[in-house]
Formats: structure tokens, C-alpha cells, sequence
């Protein structure tokens, strides 16, 4: 599924837009179009984000083609909306927001971005795509699109292969090792905090990815992704937003990955304690985070990775 943004979206600050928790409001527009297979829409929500973090939303209003949807208290779709392959719609949502924060004012939130969350059916399975925009000052009536930059995709394309491969969900250790081993900027962060760091690292990823996850049969098998459905990219694009970058780079999603709940950051955490390093020394050498653990990927056979020393041959 694509999501195009079209004209006619706005961000409306109010009367009251000094006011600590005042409300305020945005209206966003798009074109959704339907390409590989036929789909039932179950819920699609806006959430507006500033700073990094996310407004306190209120109830949202919902249009597609021009017809007003009803949502029940999930803001799901009680009537869900199917389409045929290649079919395009119109959507129009809107809603009354709040800053972030009970001290902060609206005027602080103008140009903020949106993260767009689609819920839906193709067949028997429920999928989620997630798209994240930003207000334009140039253009306040256009979105424009969030995306990651050329030099972090081309680190990551061979990672998604490598699980693709090896038929196993892309779990925490395939991101976090291809930009240890391609990213210089990567690798000197956890090098400052100990010589020989990011190579001792990439051992054990390497040692992980090509021997340990292969023969564990209660892996999840891999199934193709959008890299914004990813919970670390979402982590990520909090991070670019505070460097006022419409780019995620390799430095945000190691913020992102580091921010994590993943089993593979909680075996980290544990290396790093009995080695007497620290996991938030390193994360604060690249910025101080500020924004709630999010992914809870369950990483399986992780727990030997950090502690194993044994020598094994590297399958490249």
C-alpha cells in the first residue's frame, strides 16, 4: 500500500495559543492506494508528534471519500472498509490535540510531524503499515515524507537479505551488526568507550546471526517489511525529528535499537554491568534520550551471545 499526502492539511494553534494545555487542532489529507492484493481497512490513526514526543490526542474524525466513518473506543473502524487491488481512495482525518506536556503551550507545537498507523486485513492476516510525515513551513499545506537516508539503506538492504536467507524474523542483532560493521561513525561510539569494543561486538553478532539463530527451530521465519513498520525506526524518527532532520541516519537508529526492549539490548545491558561499562554512558555520548522504551521484540537464543567465548569459524 502507498499513502501519498495531499493538499488541504493544516495545523490550527487557536485563540489560546500561549496557553499551557491548550488545545489545538491539525486536519491531514492523503491518497491511499491499494497495489498487490485485495484489503479491509480496520483502523487508520494520526498521531501528532512535536519535539519528539506525542501530543495527548482527542477523539479523532475520519473520512474516506467524502463519507464520515465511525469509530468505536478503539478508534477502530466499527464498519471495516474493503477495497480492490489497484483501488485509490481519499482520506481526511482529523483532530483536536494537546502539547505534550501539561506546562507546554501551542504555539511550541506548530509544524510538528504526524505518524500515520493503518491497520488491515489481506486475507487472513492482520498487517500494520506506519508512514510518518511532517508539516512543511514552506508549504503549510503539504506534508512531506520522512524517510531514511540513502547511506543507512544501503547498510541495511544486505542485513534484511541475511534474514531472508536464513528464512528468520530481522531480530535486533541483524540492524545493530550491519552498522557496526559499515558505519565508522557507529563503531567509534562504542570504541570510546573501550578499545576493540565494536569488533568484539561484531564476533559475537556474526558468531549469533550465522550459527546460533539458523538452528533454533522455534524462531519466527522471516516475512518481507516496510523498514517504517520497524518499532526501532519509529525510535529512530523521534530522534531525527530532534535534530530537526526529515532523514533518519545511522546515528538515530542506533538511538533507536539502544532505546529498545529487545532481548539482545538486555543481554547488552548485562555485558556491559560485568564489565563495568555502561549502556547509558554510550548512549548519551551520541545524544541524552528522551522518549519511552518502545519495541518488545523477544529475540530467541540471545541469552549465550554476550558471555559465549568460545571460537567459532564466521560463515561470510
Amino acid at each position: 500500500m502507498s499513502l501519498i499526502s495531499n493538499e488541504g492539511s493544516w495545523v490550527y494553534l487557536g485563540k489560546d495559543n500561549y496557553t499551557q494545555n491548550a488545545i489545538f487542532s491539525f486536519k491531514a489529507g492523503f491518497t491511499l492506494l491499494v497495489e498487490a492484493f485485495d484489503i479491509t481497512i480496520l483502523s487508520f490513526e494520526c498521531v501528532y508528534l512535536t519535539s519528539g514526543h506525542a501530543c495527548l490526542n482527542e477523539r479523532p474524525l475520519l473520512s474516506i471519500n467524502d463519507q464520515s466513518i465511525s469509530l468505536n473506543s478503539n478508534w477502530e473502524l466499527k464498519q471495516p472498509c474493503k477495497l480492490k487491488k489497484n483501488e485509490t481512495i481519499s482520506i481526511a482525518y482529523q483532530r483536536e490535540v494537546r502539547p505534550p506536556t501539561m506546562e507546554g503551550v501551542p504555539a511550541d507545537c506548530d509544524y510538528g510531524y504526524i505518524f500515520v498507523s493503518v491497520k488491515y486485513r489481506v486475507n487472513s492476516n492482520i498487517q500494520n503499515s506506519k508512514f510518518f510525515f511532517k508539516y512543511d513551513k514552506d508549504k503549510p499545506v503539504n506534508l512531506v515524507s520522512v524517510q531514511l537516508s540513502s547511506s543507512l539503506l544501503n547498510i541495511l538492504e544486505p542485513s534484511k537479505k541475511q534474514a531472508h536467507q536464513i528464512n528468520a524474523k530481522y531480530y535486533t542483532p541483524f540492524p545493530l551488526l550491519a552498522l557496526l560493521k559499515s558505519s565508522n561513525e557507529v563503531a567509534e561510539y562504542f570504541n570510546q568507550l573501550r578499545q576493540g569494543l565494536a569488533e568484539e561486538f561484531i564476533f559475537k553478532l556474526n558468531n549469533y546471526i550465522n550459527h546460533t539463530l539458523p538452528n533454533n527451530k522455534g524462531r519466527e521465519r522471516f516475512e518481507d517489511f516496510t523498514w517504517e513498520e520497524l518499532d526501532i525506526v519509529l525510535e529512530a524518527f523521534l530522534y531525527a525529528q530532534q535534530d530537526s532532520s526529515l532523514e533518519i541516519s545511522e546515528k538515530h537508529l542506533l538511538l533507536g535499537i539502544l532505546n529498545s526492549k529487545s532481548a539482545t539490548i538486555k543481554k547488552m545491558k548485562d555485558f556491559f554491568n560485568e564489565n563495568n561499562l555502561s549502556l547509558e554512558k554510550l548512549v548519551n555520548k551520541i545524544t541524552t534520550p528522551s522518549t519511552e522504551l518502545k519495541n518488545k521484540l523477544d529475540t530467541p537464543d540471545i541469552e549465550g551471545v554476550f558471555s559465549d567465548y568460545r571460537i567459532l569459524p564466521i560463515i561470510t
